[in-house]
């Protein structure tokens, strides 16, 4: 199976001062999200999301700091498989597949055709 690092994605309480940080240090470009409110830095082929911080929801900040990677759609089943035999619970959530590693850190898997 063919994966590749989407992005990941770190929670802020300032999208605009973290962007701003990252840009300055790594000489990166920012992609705006104006739907999530999130902030694409961009930089040494990485792409760092910047997730709002949203004060009193603690489900939300759960899925702040993250890696997400991108699997080809063709073996989504294999992922899932792959998953289910690792013990780890998945959600989908606006066609992306979300788990946990041992530690509690969140995997978001996106998918792309071939």
């Amino acid at each position: 199976m063919q994966l590749t690092i989407h992005h990941l994605g770190l929670t802020t309480r300032d999208v605009a001062r973290s962007a701003d940080f990252y840009v300055r240090l790594f000489d990166a470009t920012v992609e705006p999200a104006p739907k999530t409110g999130h902030s694409f830095v961009c930089f040494g082929g990485l792409r760092l999301a910047l997730v709002p911080w949203r004060e009193g929801d603690p489900q939300h900040h759960a899925w702040g700091d993250h890696l997400a990677v991108t699997c080809p759609a063709h073996e989504r089943d294999v992922l899932l498989n792959r998953l289910a035999k690792l013990g780890a619970r998945t959600q989908e959530v606006h066609g992306r597949i979300y788990a946990h590693d041992p530690d509690g850190y969140t995997l978001e898997f996106t998918f792309q055709d071939s």
